[in-house]
């Protein structure tokens, strides 16, 4: 917003800069009959003060000084205005797994069904499957030995799916995935014991026998199951403390995730996230109306396919909400793409990691906090350095309208904008906006940063108006008009940086009466350098 703002700032100044000051020096040349040398001063000193210089160098640096701190804390910002993204979140899509859980499971039990032997046929599944994800990694500490059966085919495991499988000569095909896509119609022989483990935040899988070479998803009927294997996800130390932080914050959080959504309640509710039992299962969301009303409606969503994480961010953005998404897996990759700030750990998939716009080195989610807060204080602060520059701009514009509409010469020199601009506007602007400022973002940036502005630009033309029908009355020479109205203007610019050091504290005294120190000794002694006049 804030990029788009200046875009569209600098657009309607470059449109209407060149014909009022072309207007402006055809009136003071050939109206007031100044010469060349007067018009074209004062002329370039009309145009110039309406150009915000400065504003867009000061948002780059804001940007860049976030991202050097972020980087201390070992979090890479990959694209620059994403810092600003991250401030204005008021809602985080998680991924269970990295995030609230440490990306790394233990198999905890391996409950057989019957008397074949499932570990052999465990062993030859993964030897043949060769995955390296949280689950594989898992069973592989267990069933380490490498069998090597003449394999036939092989389906990746999917998480649209929720299932993998092998087909090996004359041994048939091994599947393993979720209980409940598996076994079909079968699974509710299997519910009850399967659910006592999911209430406890446990990941349950099938591993299931078919005969035969597996050819398409309605042979899943015959799927007989053989064994099932209970596995737990490690929790993050940091995890309660993390999701507390963001609570208070006034951020909603949604937990989405591949998983069963019973285990992925537990475990959310073990990591401390408030109303992790309103969940849901995202195969019961069949029409877009009904995705609609869960987006808002449920914490936790569990069995969500790829393309329903991509529909639920759609969905909460069209909402008006700003969406942060953290994952790390190529499902999350299209969700990530159409949030409006990615966060990846270091530890996903390298196609993650490029859509991200944040990577988390230390794949450390309790690093979110300071993140969030290092983009509020970033917005917050360039917010308040900014009207600092577009009450010049307000000023200006207005000041160049009426001085081509009244019979007296443009007053200011351009090294007196110089003097107000470095006091009022530059100094300030940048000290302000590298200070702690950790406050909720919250409105439109035009309209808060004009709404500061444009009173202050309009007090600065009153006085200036005031000043010069007060000095042409009483006939003062025009450097004496131009010393005042630098004064006029210098106040009305003072009085913001005084309403923009509130709350006050010892820097911000100290950074004030210095500003006014400097422009009093400049009106004192660089009378020569700056025109001015005794008063």
């Amino acid at each position: 917003e804030i990029r788009d703002s200046l875009d569209k700032i600098i657009k309607i100044i470059s449109v209407i800069v060149l014909p009022l000051g072309g207007i402006m020096f055809l009136k003071q040349r050939f109206y007031l009959e100044l010469s060349m040398e007067d018009a074209v001063t004062k002329t370039v000193a009309s145009m110039i003060s309406m150009i915000p210089d400065g504003l867009v160098l000061l948002s780059s640096v804001v940007m860049a000084v976030s991202v050097i701190k972020l980087a201390r804390e070992r979090a890479v910002v990959q694209e620059l205005y994403s810092i600003e993204n991250l401030a204005r979140v008021d809602v985080l899509c998680l991924d269970k797994t990295g995030t609230i859980t440490e990306g790394r499971m233990v198999l905890e039990e391996q409950l057989p069904l019957g008397t074949v032997d499932y570990k052999t046929a465990a062993c030859a599944y993964l030897t043949a499957m060769m995955d390296e994800n949280a689950t594989s990694l898992a069973l592989q500490e267990e069933f380490a030995q490498k069998v090597t059966w003449q394999t036939e085919k092989v389906i990746p495991f999917s998480s649209k799916r929720k299932w993998g499988a092998v087909s090996f000569t004359e041994k048939g095909t091994y599947l393993l995935g979720a209980p409940e896509v598996v076994l079909a119609k079968h699974y509710s022989l299997y519910e009850k014991n399967i659910s006592s483990y999911m209430k406890k935040g446990r990941r349950v899988l099938v591993f299931a026998h078919v005969k035969g070479i597996f050819k398409e998803e309605k042979d899943l009927v015959e799927a007989e199951p053989i064994a099932f294997f209970v596995l737990k996800d490690c929790i993050r130390k940091n995890a309660k403390e993390t999701l507390a932080y963001f609570q208070k914050q006034g951020v909603d959080l949604k937990v989405i995730s591949g998983d069963n959504p019973q285990t992925v309640m537990q475990i959310a509710k073990r990591a401390g996230l408030k109303a992790a039992e309103r969940c849901v299962d995202a195969r019961t969301l069949t029409t877009k109306e009904a995705l609609e009303k869960a987006a808002e409606a449920y914490t936790v969503f569990g069995r969500v396919t790829p393309e329903q994480k991509y529909e639920l961010v759609r969905v909460l953005q069209g909402n008006g909400h700003t969406v942060a998404m953290t994952g790390d897996g190529v499902n999350d990759v299209l969700a990530l793409k159409e949030a409006d700030c990615s966060i990846v750990m270091d530890s996903g998939c390298d196609v993650a990691r490029k859509t991200a716009k944040v990577v988390l080195v230390d794949s450390d989610f309790s690093t979110m906090p300071k993140i969030l807060a290092e983009g509020r204080r970033a917005i917050n602060n360039l917010e308040r350095s900014a009207s600092l520059f577009l009450t010049k701009t307000t000023f200006a514009t207005l000041l160049l309208t009426l001085f081509l509409v009244i019979k007296i010469s443009y007053p200011l020199q351009p090294i007196q904008f110089t003097l107000i601009n470095a006091l009022t506007i530059g100094i300030p602007a940048f000290l302000l906006a590298l200070e702690p400022n950790y406050a909720v973002v919250q409105g439109r940036f035009l309209k808060k940063v004009f709404a500061r502005a444009v009173p202050v630009g309009i007090l600065a033309i009153c006085n200036i108006a005031f000043v010069v029908g007060m000095t042409t009355h009483l006939g003062y020479e025009e450097d004496m008009v131009s010393t005042m109205t630098t004064v006029a203007a210098a106040m009305a610019n003072f009085l913001l940086v005084f309403r923009s050091c509130t709350p006050w504290n010892k820097k911000r005294v100290a950074m004030f009466t210095g500003l006014v120190i400097l422009f009093a000794l400049a009106m004192s002694y660089a009378k020569v350098v700056f025109g001015f006049e005794n008063i």
